[in-house]
Formats: C-alpha cells, sequence, structure tokens
C-alpha cells in the first residue's frame, strides 16, 4: 500500500503519511510477500523488480528462496535510509551485496 500511494502523493507528502503508518511485524511481512509470490506466479511473472526494500525483506526473500517457495528472478533495491543497524544501504551492499542467490533468483546491489 506504502508504494501505490507515494507515487500518488509524492515524496514530501509520503513521509507525512509513513510517520503514521504502524510498521509491520515480521509475520505479516512474510504472509503479504508470499501473497506477492503467488500473484506474480499466478500471471507468469518470470522476473519482477522491488524498488526501495530493506534489509528484512532481503532475508525473507532468502528464506523463501530456501523454502523452494519461490520460482522466478527478484531483482532488489534497497531503500536508501532508514536501513538497520547501519543507518546506511550502501554499507549493506559494501559488505554483501546479493548476485544471483539460490539458483539465480535474487540479485541485489542497487540502492534507490
Amino acid at each position: 500500500m506504502v508504494r501505490w500511494t507515494a507515487a500518488v502523493l509524492g515524496a514530501g507528502a509520503m513521509a507525512l503519511v509513513s510517520a503514521v503508518i504502524p510498521e509491520l511485524d515480521r509475520a505479516t511481512k512474510r504472509r503479504a510477500l508470499l501473497e506477492a509470490v503467488r500473484l506474480c506466479t499466478s500471471v507468469g511473472l518470470t522476473t519482477v523488480h522491488d524498488a526501495g526494500v530493506d534489509e528484512d525483506t532481503v532475508e525473507l526473500y532468502k528464506e523463501l528462496i530456501d523454502a523452494d517457495r519461490v520460482n522466478f528472478r527478484v531483482y532488489a533495491m534497497l531503500r536508501a535510509r532508514p536501513f538497520g543497524d547501519s543507518g546506511d544501504a550502501t554499507d549493506f551492499l559494501k559488505v554483501k551485496p546479493l548476485l544471483g542467490y539460490g539458483q539465480a533468483q535474487l540479485t541485489v546491489r542497487r540502492v534507490k
């Protein structure tokens, strides 16, 4: 929901809206990601781009790939800030960019 809203409101207004939307817990994020995978698969997508993800979403993708729940490629771009303990997504990429995780299913090497 947040990403669609950002396209309508623009960055400045979106910051105000985001401030009052509660953060999703990990279980809810996992269910939402599984539903997104199901929908992508149902329409035959073979590759998706996910722009503006956080470190937890990258880890969820990895878990689902390890469990053989993702049957397409994901090119994810990290959200610039805020990001994990470091506060900077570029630090994450310097330490561990992901190139072709799983069976070339997940690549993370850009910041949006």
